[in-house]
C-alpha cells in the first residue's frame, strides 16, 4: 500500500511486535481515536489508553465493546 496511513500501521505493527510479546501492556498516553491500542489488541497485547481530552473515550470505547445485535434484538 502507498498511501501514508497503511505505512504508518505498519510502522505501528512492526513497533508493538518489536517491543512487546503476546499477553504484555502497551500504554497509550494520547489515545485520540486509538489505533494504537486497538492494533495492540489485536495482537493480544493488554492495553492500558489514555486522553485528556473525554471526546477520547467516545470514540475508542465503541471500537473495543461491539455491539451484539443479537443482544440488542432480545432487549428490544
Amino acid at each position: 500500500c502507498l498511501c501514508p496511513f497503511c505505512w504508518k500501521l505498519n510502522c505501528l505493527i512492526f513497533f508493538i511486535n518489536k517491543y512487546s510479546k503476546v499477553g504484555d501492556i502497551v500504554y497509550a498516553p494520547f489515545a485520540g481515536r486509538d489505533t494504537t491500542g486497538i492494533e495492540a489488541a489485536l495482537l493480544e497485547r493488554k492495553v492500558v489508553l489514555n486522553d485528556i481530552n473525554p471526546l477520547a473515550q467516545i470514540l475508542v470505547e465503541p471500537r473495543f465493546y461491539i455491539l451484539n445485535f443479537l443482544s440488542i434484538e432480545k432487549n428490544a
